[in-house]
C-alpha cells in the first residue's frame, strides 16, 4: 500500500489496481485481522513496521490507543532520520524530503483526528521545528518550503515568525543568484504573513512572487508560449493585490504582443533533403534480383521445352517478365 499523508479518510491506496480488483487495501484486513494488527503493533521493535500496522488498525478500528502508537512510531522515524540512524528507500535520507515529510504529516493528521493535547502534541510541534531548521542550515529551499508549510497547515508554530525567517531566506537567495528559490519562499511568506494577519506584508510578499514570475518570463522570451504562461501567472497573483493595476496593464499589453508571436512560432517549419541516395540503393537491389529471376527463367525454358497442348496459343511478350502475374493487363 502507498501513503496519502494528506488524505484523512483514505490514508492508504493499492500499489497497483486493475479492471477486477487491486491489490491490498485496509479494507482487505478489516474485522479480526486490523485488531490483530493492533496487537502485534505494540510487540514490533521496527518503527516503520510499527507505524504501519497500528495505522491499519487505526483505520479500520478507530481505536485511539493504535494511532497514539502510530504517532510515537512516525515521530521516531523522523527522529532516527534526524540522527542519522536511518534511510529511506529512495536514499533521500533528509527529513525534510518528501517522503519523509509525509511521515510527520500523516502523524499530525492523526493527531488532529484524535485530538490535540498531550505529550506527543508537544513532540509534534518541536520536531517540525528540527526539521525546518537544518533545511534552512543547508539552504535547502524546497526543503525548508515542505517543512514550513506542514507547520503552517497544523499550525504548529507562529506564523509571523516563520514568515520573517521565510523573507530573509528569499533575499539570501535572491543575492546569490538563484533563479527559482526566491519565487516559492515569497509564497511562503506571503502564506505565513496571511495566516498571521498581517495583509500589508502578505501583499508586499505576493508582489515580489508576481515580478519573480515576469524574470522567470524574461528569461523565456524566445518561446512566446512560455512566455506568455508566466506573464499570465504573474497577472493572476497581482489580482491578489489593491493598487496594482498599472503594473498589471504594463503586463498585460506584453502579454497581447507575445500572444500574436505564438502564431509564428508554432508555424510549419520544412526543409529539403536529397535521398537519391537512399533510393537508389533499393532500387538497384530490385533491379538484380529482377535479372537474376528473368535468367532463372529463360534457363528454365530452355531445359523445358512448352507443351504441344499449348502449341497454338499466341505468346504474349509479358509473359517472361517475373512479375507479369501481377500487373494489369
Amino acid at each position: 500500500m502507498s501513503l496519502q499523508a494528506g488524505e484523512p479518510l483514505k490514508p492508504f491506496t493499492p500499489l497497483m489496481a486493475w479492471a477486477t480488483g487491486s491489490s491490498p487495501t485496509p479494507l482487505t484486513y478489516r474485522g479480526k485481522q486490523s485488531l490483530v494488527f493492533g496487537e502485534l503493533a505494540a510487540e514490533v521493535a521496527h518503527p516503520a513496521l510499527k507505524a504501519r500496522l497500528a495505522d491499519l488498525a487505526w483505520v479500520n478500528t478507530k481505536q485511539h490507543e493504535a494511532a497514539r502508537l502510530a504517532i510515537e512510531s512516525y515521530i521516531e522515524c523522523v527522529r532516527r532520520l534526524l540522527a542519522g540512524k536511518a534511510e529511506m528507500r529512495s536514499r533521500r535520507n533528509e527529513a525534510s524530503g518528501p517522503r519523509a515529510l509525509d511521515l510527520l504529516r500523516r502523524a499530525c493528521v492523526l493527531q488532529r483526528q484524535i485530538g490535540w493535547g498531550g505529550g506527543q502534541t508537544d513532540d509534534l510541534v518541536s520536531l517540525a521545528k528540527k526539521v525546518r531548521q537544518p533545511a534552512l542550515r543547508r539552504e535547502d529551499v524546497f526543503g525548508f518550503v515542505r517543512a514550513s508549510d506542514l507547520e503552517l497547515d497544523f499550525k504548529t508554530t507562529r506564523a509571523a515568525s516563520l514568515a520573517k525567517t521565510a523573507e530573509a531566506f528569499a533575499a539570501t537567495r535572491a543575492a546569490a543568484g538563484d533563479k527559482d528559490g526566491p519565487e516559492q519562499l515569497w509564497r511562503l511568506t506571503a502564506r505565513a504573513y496571511s495566516r498571521a494577519d498581517r495583509k500589508v506584508d502578505a501583499d508586499r510578499a505576493l508582489v515580489q512572487v508576481a515580478e519573480r514570475l515576469v524574470e522567470t518570463a524574461d528569461r523565456m522570451a524566445k518561446s512566446p508560449m512560455h512566455e506568455t504562461h508566466w506573464l499570465e501567472q504573474a497577472i493572476a497573483t497581482l489580482r491578489r493585490v489593491r493598487g496594482t493595476n498599472a503594473r498589471r496593464a504594463d503586463l498585460q499589453a506584453r502579454l497581447v504582443r507575445k500572444q500574436g508571436d505564438i502564431a509564428d512560432f508554432m508555424a510549419p517549419i520544412s526543409s529539403s533533403t536529397d535521398i537519391s541516395e537512399i533510393v537508389e540503393g533499393p532500387r538497384r537491389n530490385w533491379a538484380a534480383r529482377n535479372w537474376r529471376m528473368l535468367s532463372s527463367s529463360t534457363r528454365s525454358k530452355a531445359a523445358h521445352p512448352p507443351s504441344p497442348l499449348f502449341a497454338g496459343r499466341q505468346r504474349n511478350p509479358s509473359d517472361d517478365l517475373p512479375l507479369a502475374a501481377c500487373s494489369p493487363r
